[in-house]
Parts: structure tokens; C-alpha cells; sequence
């Protein structure tokens, strides 16, 4: 099955505000549609070569987009990566800015923290969480040159291998949706950059939690669970 992202983009065109859905899959292309009204309309096609291959996510951040590539190796190299690219002239083009080894393999997820400097990774192939260090941030951001930590969850009594499929934070609170464990696992973001466990949620056997939302004004938490489709909220 193919599995494509759909995300809004807001981009200045000639001083004018422009709703855009920008989309990627398991290919080398980035398509955006222009918004209007309730419909969509064909508008730019990026075509990235191996540069762009698999991108299974990507986050923006104003004119820049942050994307994660669900291979095993990445321009002959060995791991999945995290890459940045910016828009550039009147959005019709995407010039990639760098990369880094998320020292693991399958990203599913990206999550980029701002405020903490950190990209987290979700390695579905990998069974790991790669924590990536953000350099420059105040002008907007780099990758550090350190190598990622990777958390692995081999050996964990689960359903299947560990299949991490998203990270969500909540200030220095962060949880990792893994899909194979039917697990949530939990973490603290110390004051020395290093992720503290702090738990896990065990999700209904055979449930294949794959992403969850946090409601923005109650302690409440929604979980997607693709193999039982289903939804289970959490308080």
C-alpha cells in the first residue's frame, strides 16, 4: 500500500498569501496543490532525483521543510536521514540545505523541537527513536555534526518488532507511538539533552498504534491504531 503526506504550506508569492497542500510519498517528487475554497488544483511539481527519495514525512517551518526518508541507505551511504530544504524563488523550486544519518534505518516520523534544538526520528524499520541535535537555531537551524542517539527497542516483549511510527512532545514530556509493540513509550528531556524513561502505556494486544493527538485545552489523548482501526482515548 502506498502512503502519501498531505501537509499545508503558507508561502509569500509576489507579497501575496498563498494556501498551499504540499505533498510526498515513496518516490523522488514533491507536489503542491493550491487551495481554493474547499478544492484543490494542481500547482508546482519538485522533482528531487535520489536527493529526494522516500520522503514519508515532513514538517514546515516557515519556508523551510524538514523531511524524513524512509530507506536504508541514503546516496550510497548506510541509515535513513533527516534532510532540510527551503523554498526557494517563487516556490518553484526546493534546494536541499543538508542531511544527517539518523544512525538507523526506515524513518517513518520527523518531529523537529525548536524550542529544545532536537529532531526526533521514528525509524519504523529500524525499531529505534533517533534524537538529532539542531545547531544555529537562531538562524534557522542546522544539524550538528555530533552522531544521533539511538534508542533501540530490541529485545522488548512485543506482538511483533518494534515498528516507531511518531513522537509526540508536550514541553520536555516525550512519547513514542510503536506500532509493532503496541506500546507508548515514555520519556523526560533532561536539563543535559539526554531522554529519561519514564514509563510506558500498553496498548490493547494487536491494537498497531500509529499516531496520536494530544487535545490542545484537556488532558486528554487520542490514539490512531491502523491494525484494529480504531480510535482510543486516553486521559
Amino acid at each position: 500500500m502506498k502512503e502519501f503526506l498531505f501537509t499545508c504550506l503558507f508561502l509569500h508569492i509576489h507579497n501575496t498569501l498563498c494556501l498551499k497542500v504540499i505533498v510526498s510519498g515513496y518516490n523522488s517528487k514533491v507536489v503542491t496543490y493550491d487551495v481554493h475554497g474547499t478544492s484543490l488544483s494542481p500547482a508546482d511539481e519538485w522533482e528531487l532525483g535520489v536527493a529526494g527519495e522516500a520522503m514519508s514525512w515532513l514538517q514546515m517551518d516557515g519556508d523551510h521543510i524538514w523531511a524524513g526518508h524512509e530507506v536504508s541507505e541514503y546516496e550510497g551511504e548506510p541509515f535513513s536521514v533527516v534532510s532540510k530544504w527551503k523554498v526557494s524563488g517563487n516556490g518553484d523550486s526546493l534546494q536541499r540545505l543538508g542531511y544527517a544519518s539518523t544512525g538507523s534505518t526506515g524513518t517513518a516520523h520527523v518531529l523537529v523541537d525548536k524550542d529544545e534544538n532536537k529532531v526526533y526520528a521514528a525509524n519504523y524499520g529500524g525499531g529505534s527513536l533517533s534524537i538529532i541535535n539542531i545547531i544555529n537555531i537562531e538562524k534557522n537551524g542546522i544539524f550538528s555534526q555530533l552522531p544521533p542517539n539511538v534508542l533501540k527497542y530490541e529485545g522488548e516483549v512485543c506482538r511483533d518488532v518494534s515498528h516507531p511510527h511518531q513522537t509526540v512532545i508536550q514541553g520536555k514530556k516525550v512519547w513514542v507511538v510503536d506500532l509493532g509493540c503496541d506500546t507508548i513509550w515514555h520519556y523526560y528531556l533532561q536539563d543535559d539533552g539526554e531522554l529519561e524513561s519514564t514509563g510506558r502505556t500498553s496498548v490493547q494486544p494487536g491494537a498497531g498504534p500509529r499516531h496520536m493527538v494530544i487535545h490542545p485545552k484537556k488532558d486528554l489523548m487520542f490514539l490512531l491504531c491502523e491494525l484494529q482501526s480504531a480510535v482510543i482515548v486516553y486521559r
